[in-house]
């Protein structure tokens, strides 16, 4: 009953443009790597600073997912719609 409830939530229209998950996942490594690459020294971690640098990550991630949604994922849907779709018919 409880995964029933949780699919039907999911599929509530609120959802249906929104693409972060598949985003988010994809663009945290570039995130990762870009931080990690970039330090001169090795990190010296407390609570805090792990604290810190994992919402940085998440934020930062969320922010990119977005950006690649609205300026590669739903241009290039409605491209792709625009040349796939049938010839509308003049009346």
């Amino acid at each position: 009953m409880m995964l029933w409830c949780y699919g039907v939530a999911l599929l509530h229209v609120v959802w249906c443009g929104v693409r972060f998950p598949t985003g988010v996942y994809l663009t945290h490594i570039m995130i990762i790597r870009m931080l990690y690459y970039s330090v001169q020294k090795q990190f010296d971690y407390d609570d805090y600073t792990g604290a810190w640098i994992f919402t940085a990550n998440y934020c930062l991630a969320l922010l990119s997912s977005f950006g690649v949604y609205t300026l590669v994922e739903k241009p290039f849907a409605n491209l792709t719609m625009m040349l796939l779709a049938p010839p509308r018919k003049k009346q």
